[in-house]
């Protein structure tokens, strides 16, 4: 939406309005979490009675928008039914009503106050991806991610011997979980689906 945005910030709200009225049936540019987004949901059409992935458009935007937002979906084929818009302000405190795993945004400061909050929470940047490939490929950090960052927060503030002497104290103590664990979770169950799946149909995996 960055040529919408253009318009609201140089010529402001009532033309952002209108701009938005009149292109409400010209589908918006893809944005930089459009390949992640539409491979995720790739997951409902191969399990469409179980349909385990739900992806929630929460924009700042506002209703017009909104409707735009819904017409490009249905453009790219993006199963994506439910939306919080709320006209400028703050949307992340929603996440958990919706029990989202997960806020994703373009935007550093909104992704470090929903962090604040202890909302799992990245920012999409830019990025090259072959936009015709139907591969999911996830790479998570571990230290705060996947697991908590206790240790590390040792070694920052006491420095190196004080980091051992802690690591050795606790080596048989698992580490707690960090904020993206049950998002892995669930990642995982979708794999022992799949799985179990293409054990009693061999032509799914000829297929994917």
């Amino acid at each position: 939406m960055t040529d919408s945005d253009k318009i609201f910030r140089e010529q402001g709200l009532v033309a952002y309005k209108e701009h938005q009225k009149q292109n409400i049936d010209v589908p918006l540019e893809k944005g930089v979490a459009f390949p992640f987004v539409s491979r995720l949901l790739k997951i409902n059409e191969d399990f469409p009675t179980a349909r385990p992935v739900e992806v929630i458009l929460m924009s700042k935007n506002s209703p017009e928008s909104g409707l735009r937002a819904f017409n490009s979906f249905n453009h790219y084929g993006l199963d994506i039914s439910r939306a919080v818009l709320s006209s400028g302000d703050a949307n992340f405190q929603y996440l958990p009503a919706f029990n989202a795993d997960l806020f994703l945004s373009s935007n550093e400061d909104d992704v470090k106050e929903a962090l604040k909050l202890d909302y799992p929470a990245g920012r999409i940047v830019e990025s090259i991806i072959d936009d015709d490939s139907p591969e999911l490929r996830l790479a998570f950090d571990f230290d705060g991610v996947l697991a908590d960052d206790e240790s590390e927060k040792v070694y920052k503030e006491k420095g190196m011997e004080e980091y051992r002497k802690y690591e050795s104290s606790k080596k048989t103590n698992p580490l707690s979980p960090g904020p993206l664990e049950p998002l892995l979770k669930k990642i995982s169950s979708f794999q022992k689906m799949e799985r179990t799946y293409g054990q009693s149909h061999p032509e799914y995996h000829s297929q994917n």
